[in-house]
This record gives structure tokens, C-alpha cells and sequence, in this order.
């Protein structure tokens, strides 16, 4: 009973959600099928198993989170446009990129896929074929309007990549024995190790793929969100997260930088390299204006151009900024970053004579 009352109180809020539209053309199709799935499984209820009952029901749920966050009122454009960027490439298929607003801006930042047995279930009992892939990724609502502070959504975007391309198990694959930073392999029985191994790369491959494309923003991000976090079973230490993304950055030689590059060109995906550009903001931002982005290296390269920004403004302002308190002065530069990112949006939709963003 309780079951059936999920999917009714599921199915009505997502009608709510159909009443407020989308951004994207795509996720309104999306929404169109989910919603088709859940009365399709309200019909048939009493002839479906059990199992196939739950495992819809519970995904549907988790989906409908992610839907709610990425309506036009809610969804945080510019950082989801940015992200997409960055996702094209390395993506044969449509993915649709979600967005849940969490309370818990500490542990609001994460990355969850959808269970892929949800798509083989809808398909082969209900007879409804998902025509996209959800990437659904979850930021801190404190974060919404903060685009230097969603930085981290870089680094749960590869995390997707990693699983959906299936990255570290061919890794593991190519090579099982690459080191483990502050971990003593002694310790560990074969199949916990191999755990913490799996982790690590996992880890490691994010924080790489993140730097790729926001460079330096991502370090100094990382660096003062987790600082001098000591390893774990399920991450590497901070400090060793550092030293290997400023080895890349640097273009230092890397044993496991070069794992990762051997491993996705067997795959056939894009070489881990610097996809940014970090444009000369200074003139625009000293008189409070947007800066004109003209490639999709600059979108990405903002972001590093403005934390680094922003960090020299607020140790020592200059101009008009002194006369600004820190809290403006932050809330300005990513006011500044969000304009610049949205007017690019603007330019490139009427280039395209389209108001579909995907």
C-alpha cells in the first residue's frame, strides 16, 4: 500500500514540477516520460513483481530531486552551462545535466547516478525508452548564486565520466600496483586494498579532469575546503591531491597522469590536458563590469582568472573595491562571473537563432 501511495504522491509532485518550465527543451521530454512511467506503473501495479515495484518506485524518487532543483526558478544557469561545456566532449550520447539544492553546504556537493536498471526496467515492463542520460549532481544551496564556490561540481562531473566510461577499472586493468600515498599495504587484506585503490584512482581522476578545465581555481578550492585531511579508505590525503594536480598544471611527468591518459585513449576519449584560457578580467572587474568571454576555454578559464581575482582583491583592494566590506566584495566578483558566463549564454543562443541550451 504504502508503495503505490509513493508513486501517487511522486507522480502529483511532478506534475507541480511540469507546471514551472524548464530551460531546457530536453528536460522537459524527460519530465514528459518519467511522468508517463509513473502512471504506466500505477496501472499495471498488481502485475508487476515486487522487486521491479521497488526499484522504480525508489529511483523515480531520487530523479524527481534532481528535477525539482533544475526548473527555471532554481536551476543555477551559468555553472550548469559551464559544466556542459566541459561534458561534450566526452559523451557520445545526450546527457542532460540535474541539480538538487542541498541544505548541507559541507557534504552538498556530490555526484549520483541513475541506476541503470531503472532504464532496462521501464523499457522491458513498461515499454518507455529514456531518450537521454541523466548527469545529476547536487550543489549547497548557500552556493546557488556563488559560481567560484560550485567549483567542486568540476570534480563530481568526472566522477560521472569515470563510471560511465568505466575509467578506473581499466586502469586497474592496464595497472593494479600503482602506489597508494600514506597508506601501508601491509595492513590490508587483498580484497580492502584493492577497495582503497579503486578509491584513490576514482579520486585522483576527478580532481585531475576538474583542474583540466578550471586549473588553479580548483588547487586553491580544494586546498581550503579540505585542508590537510589525512588519508582514508575512501580519499587520498589532501596534501597528495595538491601535489598531483600542480604536477599537472605544471606539466610535470606523472606515472599515474600517464595511466590515466593511456587509459582513455584506449577508450577513445579526450586526452587530460589544459582546456582553459584565463582571460585578462582585470580592466572589466576594476570598473565593475562583466568581461565579454569569446571561446569556450575563456568560460572555463573565469573561473581561475576571478578566484585568483578575488583573493587579491580581498588581501589588498584597490579603487572602488575599498570602499566595499568583504562580503560585497566577494558577492560582486560573483556577481561579475555569473553576468559574464550568462552574456555568453545570450550570445551564443542568438547565434544559433535557438532557445534550446542543449
Amino acid at each position: 500500500m504504502l508503495n503505490k501511495t509513493n508513486l501517487h504522491l511522486l507522480g502529483g509532485q511532478l506534475d507541480e514540477i511540469a507546471e514551472t518550465p524548464y530551460f531546457s527543451a530536453h528536460l522537459n521530454e524527460y519530465l514528459n516520460q518519467l511522468r508517463r512511467v509513473v502512471q504506466s506503473t500505477i496501472d499495471q501495479y498488481s502485475s508487476l513483481p515486487v522487486d521491479v515495484l521497488s526499484t522504480l518506485t525508489n529511483e523515480i524518487g531520487s530523479i524527481t530531486k534532481f528535477l525539482a532543483g533544475s526548473t527555471s526558478k532554481r536551476i543555477p544557469y551559468e555553472i550548469v552551462y559551464s559544466l556542459r561545456l566541459g561534458l561534450n566532449s566526452w559523451i557520445n550520447k545526450d546527457a542532460i545535466i540535474t541539480t538538487a539544492i542541498s541544505p548541507d553546504f559541507r557534504s552538498g556537493f556530490y555526484f549520483q547516478g541513475v541506476n541503470q536498471q531503472f532504464n532496462i526496467l521501464a523499457k522491458s515492463y513498461l515499454n518507455i525508452d529514456f531518450n537521454n542520460e541523466l548527469v545529476q549532481i547536487s550543489l549547497p544551496q548557500l552556493y546557488r548564486h556563488r559560481p567560484l564556490y560550485n567549483i567542486p561540481l568540476f570534480h563530481e562531473l568526472g566522477h560521472f565520466l569515470d563510471i560511465h566510461h568505466q575509467i578506473t577499472s581499466f586502469t586497474l586493468m592496464l595497472d593494479e600496483n600503482a602506489a597508494l600515498p600514506n597508506i601501508d599495504p601491509t595492513k590490508f587484506n587483498p580484497v580492502i586494498l584493492r577497495a582503497i585503490q579503486t578509491n584513490y584512482r576514482m579520486e585522483y581522476f576527478a580532481d585531475i579532469y576538474a583542474a583540466s578545465y578550471i586549473g588553479k581555481a580548483y588547487h586553491n578550492f580544494l586546498e581550503s575546503f579540505a585542508p590537510n585531511h589525512p588519508a582514508c579508505m575512501s580519499h587520498p590525503a589532501t596534501s597528495d591531491r595538491l601535489a598531483l594536480i600542480n604536477k599537472f598544471l605544471n606539466s610535470e611527468s606523472d606515472a599515474l597522469i600517464d595511466l590515466f591518459n593511456k587509459a582513455i585513449k584506449g577508450l577513445n576519449l579526450p586526452e587530460l590536458k589544459i582546456n582553459f584560457i584565463e582571460p585578462s578580467i582585470e580592466d572589466c572587474f576594476n570598473n565593475f563590469r562583466p568581461y565579454p568571454l569569446v571561446s569556450d576555454a575563456e568560460v572555463h578559464g573565469i573561473f581561475s582568472a576571478a578566484w585568483i581575482y578575488l583573493e587579491k582583491t580581498l588581501a589588498k583592494p584597490e579603487g572602488a573595491w575599498e570602499l566595499l566590506s568583504e562580503d560585497k566584495v566577494e558577492k560582486i566578483i560573483n556577481n561579475l562571473v555569473e553576468k559574464s558566463i550568462r552574456n555568453r549564454m545570450v550570445v551564443e543562443r542568438w547565434n544559433n537563432g535557438s532557445d534550446n541550451t542543449e
